[in-house]
């Protein structure tokens, strides 16, 4: 999975792990339709796996597309 998200000053750890279960949730065979309404808008408190997990930004996923080439 390739996901881009904002810079970190416009961004934040718990809103990204929110994200990312929302994207895990499809990979589960869930539906936007078969999502509560906090998992479907990654609302919520930070997730209780990503409290102690640490975001590393790359400018402009420079480290990613080196990978997909």
């Amino acid at each position: 999975m390739v996901l881009a998200v904002a810079p970190p000053s416009r961004f934040s750890k718990p809103k990204l792990a929110r994200i990312l279960k929302h994207e895990l949730l499809h990979t589960q065979g869930l539906e936007h339709e078969d999502m509560t309404d906090e998992e479907l808008w990654s609302k919520g408190p930070e997730p209780r796996w990503a409290r102690d997990k640490q975001v590393r930004h790359e400018r402009k996923g420079k480290a990613i597309q080196k990978r997909l080439r």
